[in-house]
């Protein structure tokens, strides 16, 4: 962990207790570059568009609407990501 900067990949494999809402990582690995990212967390601040999971706002506004799931605040996901974050 001490050899950990900002702005470092990391692959993180976590154990999730559903009383709690926690997860509780079990392996942190450092990467180089990674194909793509995935995000697991509960859904907050839904609109149209975009959702929360965390401090991450995650836009769906390029997906079509029948191939998305039901929505709502709340619900727990699991997102796959582009590598690059567009529009920040």
């Amino acid at each position: 962990m001490a050899g950990l900067v900002v702005g470092d990949l990391l692959d993180v494999f976590a154990f999730y207790d559903q009383s709690s809402g926690i997860y509780t990582a079990t392996r942190i690995e450092r990467k180089t570059a990674l194909a793509g990212y995935k995000l697991r967390g509960r859904i907050s601040g839904l609109d149209d568009t975009s959702f929360a999971i965390g401090g991450a706002r995650i836009d769906y506004s390029g997906i079509a609407v029948p191939q998305l799931p039901r929505l709502a605040d709340g619900l727990s996901v699991r997102v796959s990501l582009q590598p690059v974050p567009v529009a920040g």
